[in-house]
């Protein structure tokens, strides 16, 4: 048998095929994480619903917006840190407490959805998670929002 041999340009193809397929190996191992969050709107204009948006659009949840976004960006820290985020809770509960029952959750979702289309989904889910369990940490009722979140 005769010794095989290749050409230096189809070694050089080889080479650079093996480079190409570790590379998209490589890219297929990275992964994006986006979050949807679903709304479901209100059908009607009238009765509570009505009064919600009209509630929505004078009340100022300011202390519950800097809450949940300080959710996001949330990880184990100092003892200050905690103390914060515990001042901000509490001001976000007395000015969720000056909002009706029926409204709370959708002022609630109002504020997430701002905060999605601000971070564009970015690390949506502690967002979600606390927004959803917004009125049991005030101890107010709903106890719990219903946020349908997708992540894919």
């Amino acid at each position: 048998m005769g010794k095989l041999s290749v050409k230096p340009s189809a070694a050089l193809a080889l080479l650079l095929l093996l480079l190409f397929a570790i590379t998209c190996a490589a890219v297929a191992r990275h992964h994006t994480t986006i979050t949807t969050v679903e709304f479901e709107e209100e059908a009607s204009l009238g009765g509570p619903e009505q009064s919600c948006r009209e509630q929505i659009q004078r009340q100022d949840l300011e202390h519950c917006e800097q809450y949940l976004a300080s959710r996001r960006d949330r990880r184990s820290g100092s003892g200050e840190e905690y103390d914060e985020g515990r001042h901000m809770m509490r001001s976000c509960c007395h000015q969720l407490k000056q909002v009706d029952q029926q409204c709370r959750c959708p002022e609630i979702r109002q504020i997430v959805r701002e905060q999605q289309q601000e971070y564009a989904g970015h690390k949506m889910e502690e967002i979600v998670r606390a927004a959803r369990e917004l009125p049991s940490a005030c101890e107010m009722s709903p106890g719990r929002c219903e946020i349908r979140a997708v992540w894919f």
